[in-house]
Formats: C-alpha cells, structure tokens, sequence
C-alpha cells in the first residue's frame, strides 16, 4: 500500500510540474506575441536611443546605444562634462569627471554583471535557457492594484533577478533586483510605462528608477537597426 501512495504522490508531482511548465511556456509566448514576436525581436540588430533621465529636480540629456554583438553605451551630460557607462561585449569602463578623472575606470563585480545584461538586446526572457538562467513563474500577484504574472530569474552566480508581466498585455511593468551600494545591500525597482509601437515592436517610453537616488527616464526617440561603429564601445587609450 506505501508503495502505491509514493506512486501516486510521484505522479501527481510530475504533473504538476508538466502543467507549471506549460503555463510558463504558455505565458512567454504571448509575452512574445505583445513585444511584435520573436522574428521581430530577434530582426533587431541595433537600438539608438534619446531622452532624458531626471533626477534631484534636474533633466539630464542622454543617449543608449546598443548592439546584438554585445555593445552598450551610456552617455548622460551633466552641465558641462558627459558621464559614460560602456561594455565592447567582453569588459565594461566608465567615465566619471566628478570623480577627478577623465581616465576610463573598469567596471568589475555586481556592476559589470548589470552593464552586461543591458547590453543585451532581447531582455532577459527570450532564449533563457541558453543564457543559463533559471527561470520559475512564482505565480499570479497584484501589483499596484493591477494583477501581473511574477516571474523570478536565477542567474548562474545565484543572484535572483524578478520579473512582473501585466496580465492583460503580458509586457513588462515591473523589474527587481538588489544591489550593495555604500556597503548594503538595496532592491532597486524599475517601473515599465508608456509602451509605444516603434517599426513592428512595443517599446516601454517611460523609466522610473526606485532605491537611494529615485530617477525617471522619458525617452524621446528609439531608433532600430542604424549603423553604430564598434569603436564606440571600445575603451579609450588613457592619456
């Protein structure tokens, strides 16, 4: 009689896995389908984009450029200097002037990790697996009264990442993580908004930033598949 009890626990447990994973699948595809589709997504070879972050009262004009070869490129003016955040693919530099030096700084750690995933183009859901993500649907939550699908991703170092999809358009409207920043460690929220057709795919226009320096991100133009030069992500030679 046990031996048929743990059968039949057994079998319950592989279904209900097969129906979880169907129901992530399920979820991704439409997921997909919202964005303009996975042949569409993946037609994406570079994203030019212009805006603006404000932050402590102030608007920064800014510039993102990315590249399916791994490049992203980050330059915000302040005033009279310019701010770069940067990854050729392999290593990640920045450049602070507030910070004495108009030198090229690695980027290492937790941050080289960050500048490494917004470098890639089709965000952290399409092709998962191949990225050696871990990816579990935690399941169906209410997020600012709105019901979403929350979704959580675990990367190789073991760090989780988490994901909300709106029930209604299953495009992205909420991500979390945690970073250290002055020795502790702090969720960063990002918030999704303002989606709007760009060629055949659904672009988020708005970008609000929780955590020690609340910012908000208007873009202003987004720009698919012109031409942008390696050189740009590559690290100047200090002078």
């Amino acid at each position: 009689m046990l031996q048929r009890i743990t059968k039949c626990i057994l079998l319950v447990s592989l279904f209900i896995t097969i129906a979880s994973a169907q129901k992530l699948d399920d979820i991704l595809k439409k997921h997909y389908e919202a964005r303009g589709g996975l042949k569409n997504i993946k037609a994406v070879q570079t994203i030019q984009t212009t805006g603006k972050i404000m932050m402590m009262g102030k608007e920064y004009p800014t510039t993102i450029y990315q590249k399916r070869s791994g490049g992203f490129r980050s330059d915000m003016t302040m005033g009279k200097v310019n701010i770069v955040q940067a990854y050729d693919g392999k290593a990640g530099w920045q450049i602070i002037p507030m910070a004495g030096t108009l030198d090229p700084i690695d980027i290492i750690g937790k941050e080289l990790q960050s500048i490494k995933e917004q470098a890639d183009l089709d965000g952290y859901l399409v092709d998962w697996k191949d990225k050696n993500y871990k990816l579990e649907l935690v399941g169906k939550e209410s997020l600012k009264e709105k019901p979403v699908y929350h979704f959580k991703i675990i990367r190789q170092d073991t760090t989780e990442h988490h994901i909300y999809l709106d029930e209604k358009t299953y495009l992205l409207v909420q991500e979390t993580d945690k970073m250290k920043m002055m020795g502790k460690e702090m969720e960063i929220i990002t918030s999704f908004g303002d989606y709007r057709k760009v060629d055949k795919l659904m672009m988020s226009f708005t970008q609000e930033v929780g955590g020690a320096m609340p910012q908000k991100i208007q873009f202003e133009k987004i720009v698919f598949n012109q031409p942008i030069s390696d050189s740009l992500f590559t690290k100047p030679i200090k002078k």
